[in-house]
């Protein structure tokens, strides 16, 4: 984007060429090459962990789950302090903002660099914000589906009495059952499903690697969640 905003006269800043004539301009370009490969691969990395951090978060939490004893009270721990991060994000941004803005002296370019600001936070608060909604939504479903909420609620047990009489409700039984019995056999065809995914992948990358091992985990630890039975006495 820089080449094409610049053109020809930026030949000499991503060169690297050392035939300039001016020994100035060799150290110039030179030192501003190097800076540009550091912010390269700076955001190389910040687009790696973008990328891979959310699939390991998802990992953790669903591999919690499959070995917990007590899955909804995890669920609501987790779901909980997602929620409490999220909303600290969305202070963080709000409270940085007049700081930000502080700093540039010249006060004629202050609503300048707050558009700036803003639509480079836009996308980073569009997703805090949907993470915070979606935190309190699954740990209020998680409380409201205890048992001792649904015993004092007669709304609550006529409604799961209704989708317990629904067809809806015996298909997803009948599939938690055959998955159950054939939950390794799942498991071996997931594992070597992602093997050749990723070996008849020529050009994949050692990050495209991470992700997709990490892919056949979360689908791994979906099946075994899936097959996981109920524990008598626990929540």
């Amino acid at each position: 984007s820089i080449r094409e905003r610049l053109g020809k006269s930026s030949d000499k800043i991503f060169s690297g060429s050392t035939a300039a004539p001016a020994p100035p301009d060799i150290s110039i370009n030179l030192d501003f090459k190097t800076k540009f490969d550091t912010f390269r691969k700076f955001v190389k990395t910040t687009d790696f962990l973008n990328g891979v951090l959310g699939l390991f978060a998802a990992a953790c939490l669903l591999g919690a789950l499959v070995i917990s004893r007590r899955r909804r009270r995890l669920l609501m721990v987790f779901s909980v302090a997602v929620l409490i991060f999220a909303l600290l994000q969305l202070i963080g941004t709000n409270a940085v903002r007049p700081a930000v803005l502080n700093h540039v002296q010249n006060e004629a370019y202050r609503p300048a660099v707050g558009v700036i600001y803003d639509n480079l936070l836009a996308n980073f608060r569009h997703s805090a914000l949907v993470v915070a909604l979606v935190s309190a939504i699954v740990f209020a479903a998680a409380l409201l589906s205890q048992k001792r909420f649904i015993n004092k609620s007669k709304f609550l047990a006529d409604q799961l009495k209704q989708y317990k009489s629904t067809k809806l409700y015996r298909e997803w039984k009948k599939f938690r059952k055959l998955v159950n019995q054939y939950k390794l056999h799942i498991s071996g065809v997931v594992i070597i499903l992602g093997l050749a995914v990723m070996a008849l992948a020529f050009n994949l990358d050692w990050q495209g690697i991470i992700r997709s091992v990490l892919a056949v985990i979360i689908i791994l630890e979906l099946v075994f969640l899936a097959a996981a039975r109920r524990r008598r006495g626990r929540v």
